[in-house]
């Protein structure tokens, strides 16, 4: 298993004997597990095939029974992390979701609920309000929510940092849709930290130091 490229020596190790690249996890025309990185309603799989809706109405009830998956992964191979979220804030059944953190391989490290207990009394989160998840060059995984709060783990799911608000927040801001806040529309985490933009144009840019 040893080869030469010059004269410095290499060896091919296999990391991981087990994985079906080319196996299906559902079989054709059936749906998606719940736990899959995105999934449509049964009965809008013709629809979608088609890309047309027979009314403004079926594209809306589309749009509220649909879920999208944002993924984040570690620099140089680490964990990944994923989060199944609903396509538009109004999707009211899935008020909960759950952040799953695992290694590359797929091995579970830890499955949070979000959103967790007692997070902030005074406010109500529910799915719809992660902005974006993203790690660390320190693999910590920030999550941060569309109101500015800020929630940070380790990669077995522990918190490092207490939650905190980015941006300061006005006495009269409750949960969702309250009248102080300021929404994120705009995140990035990069290797120390992480840089949001508000609606109101507004700018920040939080390091995480030890």
């Amino acid at each position: 298993s040893w080869q030469f490229l010059g004269e410095l020596p290499y060896r091919r190790v296999p990391l991981y004997s087990s994985v079906n690249w080319t196996c299906r996890t559902t079989p054709p025309g059936t749906n998606p597990p719940p736990s899959s990185l995105s999934s449509f309603p049964p009965s809008w799989e013709s629809s979608l095939s088609h890309n047309q809706f027979s009314s403004p109405a079926d594209l809306s009830s589309l749009l509220e029974t649909s879920t999208t998956t944002l993924v984040a992964g570690c620099p140089n191979g680490g964990p990944v992390a994923a989060i199944t979220l609903p396509l538009t804030p109004s999707t009211t059944p899935m008020a909960t979701t759950e952040l799953r953190i695992m290694t590359s391989h797929g091995r579970p490290l830890a499955n949070l609920d979000f959103p967790p207990r007692g997070l902030l009394p005074s406010r109500m989160y529910t799915a719809a309000d992660v902005q974006n998840v993203g790690f660390t060059n320190r693999m910590v995984l920030i999550v941060i929510l569309r109101d500015g709060l800020c929630l940070t783990y380790n990669v077995d799911g522990s918190v490092v940092l207490p939650p905190f608000d980015i941006f300061p927040r006005s006495s009269e801001g409750g949960g969702s849709g309250g009248g102080g806040l300021t929404e994120v529309v705009e995140s990035v985490v990069f290797d120390g930290g992480v840089a949001v933009l508000t609606e109101r144009m507004e700018c920040a840019i939080v390091e995480l130091v030890e």
